[in-house]
């Protein structure tokens, strides 16, 4: 039989072996990095919390701890407040002033503060000192306030009542431009 272009491409050529076996390592690979996410994602998705894989994945990345941001988003969706993000829950994290479990816990607590906040500051709740930022006045010192939120790591508060907002503390709140008592 002669030789022809037409017979040679009508042959079946099978794939080799070792495209199959790198085929195979790749595929659980993946398995296994998907596997790694899926439980805590899961759960995440069946509370409603709004935790993607890539969120976890960052955090992953940035060596945060999964288990603590989900199990705390969780328990603020649960309490119905949605408006705190997983990227506010993972500054806390980072930022290391309070573990992640407890400032969940704080969201909505009531507290004193304990220096002035322009418009940061510390805050006491029970017997726990927090730094906190002022969700909109400046407050003053012995000022009763509450929790609203987390903004970039820290707690954020409100003043309760409106006699206790304001720079009533004996240091001058000083302009950021010029340095100078307002």
């Amino acid at each position: 039989m002669p030789f022809s272009l037409l017979s040679v491409a009508q042959t079946p050529v099978a794939p080799p072996q070792w495209l199959f076996v790198v085929a195979g390592i790749v595929l659980l690979a993946c398995l296994l990095i998907i596997g790694q996410f899926f439980s805590i994602w899961l759960q995440a998705y069946m509370s409603n919390a709004g935790v993607s894989f890539s969120d976890l994945i960052g955090m992953k990345l940035r060596k945060v701890d999964m288990r603590q941001v989900v199990d705390a988003k969780i328990k603020l969706t649960a309490a119905g407040m949605r408006d705190i993000s997983v990227a506010d829950l993972e500054a806390v994290y980072l930022a290391g002033s309070i573990p992640v479990a407890q400032a969940a816990e704080l969201v909505g607590t009531l507290g004193k503060a304990v220096s002035p906040l322009r418009p940061t500051g510390d805050c006491e709740f029970g017997d726990l000192m927090v730094p906190c930022t002022a969700k909109a006045d400046l407050i003053s010192t012995g000022a009763d306030v509450q929790v609203v939120g987390l903004a970039l790591g820290r707690m954020e508060v409100a003043a309760l009542g409106s006699s206790t907002s304001g720079p009533t503390d004996d240091a001058p709140v000083l302009c950021a431009r010029c340095r100078e008592p307002v």
